[in-house]
């Protein structure tokens, strides 16, 4: 009988060369459990992604001064890896997953992303065998967290999807100052794209900006996380009702929450995007971070859903703006432009770095 050890080898040797076994039971389902081992050990080689060097030189950022939290030595693993806390507020871009996964893992297949179970295109990359769209389909049906990305993304017990929307509480925080990543979005905007798609464009949205104000605010601060936006129809679309903790968390005044939220975006964030200069986000991280750029990153798969026109509703939402998210988006902008000359993005450089990306062809 074949030694453990052994029958690692052969199983190493047939996937390194492509050339099955001579004993074709050596790596069959009933030896999946070594195979897997393997097939998982090499996925995630240090060689297959941005993240190199020992315990001293293990840190991200390709030019000086970049940010270094997006690598961490693993002490357990004993390799330099990824290391990201995806800080992802309810529609500010699902589709940006694609970037982290693939800086995670380059040996991803270059088209990997965000599916969308083919709204986008009829491809294998696009269809949802798990039957659900984005970050959860993705890391949890097509690319396992477990296996892809072992003790990389920032998830919690009981919620493995990295691309999840949560709060930052204070373990998190803890862990992962330095680590987190995130894009914003203009919190009228943002509200206006909630309201048509988690309350289907039912009610009014001036009842729904009662409820999910300061959202990103609460979110980043730890105070409270993005069941407001969830829950409002089923509660609070014609209930007045309002005695809960949870629904006394969604209608008090961010204002409190404020200086923590900005001291966190300002201090443990190692990359801040922008929504609406997507594009020019995506480019900026890999000016930052390095990592190829690949078209895939950028393949809206996820596109607004409009029951009540865009344009009503901002209108309907002037005088009722969200000052609280609207602090925090300054800040975020502030920071973003701020990168955008630091590292020397242009139109120009974002070709160069980006040449199979049609939208920053001339």
């Amino acid at each position: 009988m074949m030694s453990p050890r052994y029958l690692s080898l052969l199983c190493l040797l047939e996937v390194l060369t492509g050339v099955a076994s001579s004993d074709r039971e050596v790596c069959s389902a009933g030896n999946a459990s070594a195979a897997s081992l393997v097939q998982h050990k090499l996925k995630l080689s240090p060689f297959s992604e941005p993240c190199h060097g020992l315990r001293g030189s293990c840190k991200s950022g390709i030019v000086e001064g970049a940010p270094t939290g997006l690598c961490s030595w693993n002490e357990g693993l004993q390799r330099c890896q990824a290391k990201l806390a995806w800080f992802h507020p309810m529609k500010c871009g699902s589709t940006f997953g694609a970037t982290l996964a693939h800086f995670a893992n380059s040996s991803l297949p270059k088209g990997a992303h965000m599916p969308s179970c083919n709204h986008l295109d009829a491809s294998e990359e696009d269809a949802c065998p798990g039957g659900n769209q984005g970050p959860y389909e993705f890391f949890l049906h097509k690319y396992p967290e477990a296996t892809w990305f072992h003790q990389v993304f920032w998830t919690k017990s009981g919620d493995p999807d990295p691309g999840n929307h949560r709060r930052i509480d204070d373990s998190d925080w803890s862990r992962f100052e330095g680590s987190f990543v995130g894009m914003f979005r203009q919190p009228e905007s943002r509200m206006v794209s909630a309201f048509n798609h988690m309350a289907n464009g039912e009610g009014d949205i001036l009842r729904f900006a009662k409820y999910t104000r300061g959202t990103v605010t609460k979110m980043l601060s730890g105070y409270h996380g993005p069941q407001c936006s969830f829950e409002y129809t089923p509660l609070y679309l014609k209930s007045d009702e309002c005695s809960t903790v949870n629904c006394y968390k969604c209608v008090v005044s961010a204002e409190t929450e404020l200086p923590a939220a900005l001291r966190r975006l300002q201090t443990g964030f190692a990359f801040v995007g922008i929504t609406e200069y997507f594009s020019l986000s995506i480019c900026l991280f890999h000016a930052m971070f390095g990592g190829q750029c690949l078209p895939a990153e950028f393949a809206n798969m996820r596109k607004g859903v409009e029951k009540i026109d865009p344009a009503v509703l901002m209108e309907e939402l002037k005088g009722n703006e969200d000052v609280y998210d609207g602090a925090v988006y300054d800040e975020a902008t502030r920071i973003f432009w701020s990168n955008i000359q630091k590292y020397n993005v242009s139109t120009e450089r974002c070709a160069q770095l980006c040449p199979d990306v049609d939208t920053f062809k001339r």
